[in-house]
């Protein structure tokens, strides 16, 4: 089974945020028939209309997708299988990312965010570096090495994930219009949009604990993209 080791990044661009929500839509664009198919795909609208329920339960799907990789991530890491480590947060992101696609909103730098669609307006945005606090960047891991410095920080990488689940289901308690009500509620979108810079934030913040840079964690985005992408192919 192909894996990120099977596959390279060539090519850093000046815009990596915008890169990588260009290659996410691609990718979701051939995943949601796949779904739909499976008969387990609510709402197939990129972007989504947020006071939608179905669209709701989509955007909470995608939350907990990614808390999920994290969760397995984080189980690599107590087997000691570094680069496991690596390719699962880098899926984390992949379905953080389709969330924000859902969503209509594109992290620009903290605090700001924009529109992504339309897709063909899109304009370069702002280096992922920026979301790198200087005052909290850890020392790099580099691949696979760096064993002895994962356990000098895991009381730091056990915060961070906390820190980040705690801002998914503040961002899934903004959508209102749960299954079980009768009643149905307008989303407060400026409130949902701040909740979703801080989620992003809150994983950057986690990803930079565990080592990696802006570049290392594209770069771990692209080698994974390529992996989805081959499985699409082989009807994985």
């Amino acid at each position: 089974m192909a894996n990120v080791l099977d596959f390279t990044c060539d090519n850093i661009p000046a815009d990596l945020i915008g890169d990588i929500f260009l290659r996410q839509h691609k990718l979701a664009e051939k995943y949601i028939p796949i779904e739909k198919n499976n008969g387990l795909c609510l709402y197939d609208q990129l972007p989504a209309d947020l006071d939608d329920a179905r669209a709701q339960a989509r955007i909470k799907d995608m939350s907990w997708r990614a808390v999920e990789e994290v969760a397995e991530a984080f189980e690599a890491l107590d087997l000691k299988e570094y680069t496991h480590f690596y390719e699962e947060m880098a899926d984390a992101l992949h379905f953080l990312v389709e969330k924000y696609l859902l969503c209509d909103f594109l992290p620009i730098g903290p605090e700001f965010a924009v529109k992504f669609f339309p897709i063909e307006a899109m304009k370069p945005t702002s280096q992922l570096g920026s979301f790198f606090y200087a005052d909290y960047r850890y020392e790099p891991i580099d691949l696979p090495d760096g064993k002895d410095l994962f356990w000098k920080r895991r009381r730091a990488l056990d915060i961070a994930m906390a820190d980040f689940i705690k801002c998914c289901g503040l961002t899934c308690n903004c959508l209102k219009n749960k299954p079980w009500k009768q009643s149905q509620m307008l989303t407060d979108v400026p409130k949902f949009k701040l909740v979703l810079m801080n989620e992003f934030q809150s994983f950057i913040n986690l990803c930079n604990t565990a080592g990696f840079t802006a570049e290392s964690l594209y770069c771990m985005y692209v080698r994974k993209n390529k992996v989805n992408q081959f499985r699409q192919r082989s009807n994985y």
